[in-house]
């Protein structure tokens, strides 16, 4: 039982952490994309694409591209 207890303990402050961090996450990338970030697609086949507009798309190496300073962004760079 106290085992249980304990168990059910950790497991609710993992998810709790997990529904911060997506909070977090979701925060950074609306304001990353108020300043030029955009975000790219993974086309399946192990490959990133941004469309930097009119139909010119780019192969990035991450999931958020900067137009200013061309950089290859993730969920943990994007807050930087």
């Amino acid at each position: 039982q106290w085992w249980e207890k304990e168990h059910q303990k950790e497991v609710r402050k993992k998810e709790r952490e997990d529904r911060q961090w997506q909070v977090e996450v979701a925060a950074t990338r609306q304001k990353a994309k108020s300043q030029g970030i955009l975000e790219s697609e993974d086309w399946g086949d192990g490959t990133w694409w941004v469309e930097l507009g009119k139909g010119k798309w780019q192969e990035v190496q991450g999931q958020y591209f900067c137009t200013y300073c061309e950089k290859h962004l993730n969920d943990c760079t994007l807050k930087s």
